[in-house]
């Protein structure tokens, strides 16, 4: 069978290679051409989202650095979070939603006893709470940093 010989064989492979490797470049260059598209149409969206975030994050830190009445305090800032950052919590990445639902977990253990939470709300008020929100303020600004200055 000739089909068992190599001289069968190499132009077949080279064949492939020049007909399939055009195709292949194309389809990856098509797929980055959609990323970028997508940047541009999203962009300004998701650095506002950064910019309210930040902002909600320096009434954070200041709620949980020195509150004169822990729990109020806490849910006055809760609220102003499901006004401002609940809404556009998709767009950001899953390592910031996360820690997000940490406020959101301490939000609903203190509104709901039956939901059960870690850290107890009079404890996560000072050090576990701020070092959630510089974790955020981290995150944030390589994010905005990685868009900003690239």
């Amino acid at each position: 069978m000739f089909y068992n010989e190599p001289w069968f064989w190499a132009p077949v492979f080279g064949l492939f290679g020049a007909l399939s490797g055009p195709a292949i470049k194309q389809l990856l260059d098509l797929r980055h051409q959609m990323k970028v598209e997508r940047l541009k149409i999203h962009e300004p969206q998701i650095l506002e989202a950064y910019k309210v975030l930040y902002g909600w994050l320096a009434s954070a830190g200041n709620t949980l650095f020195d509150p004169g009445e822990p729990r109020r305090e806490f849910m006055d800032l809760m609220k102003s979070y499901f006004k401002t950052i609940k809404p556009i919590f998709l767009l950001y990445p899953p390592e910031i939603r996360d820690k997000l639902m940490k406020f959101e977990q301490q939000y609903h253990a203190a509104t709901n006893s039956d939901f059960i939470v870690d850290i107890p709300l009079d404890t996560f008020i000072g050090l576990p709470g701020l070092k959630v929100v510089n974790e955020l303020h981290e995150a944030v600004e390589k994010r905005t940093d990685a868009i900003y200055h690239r």
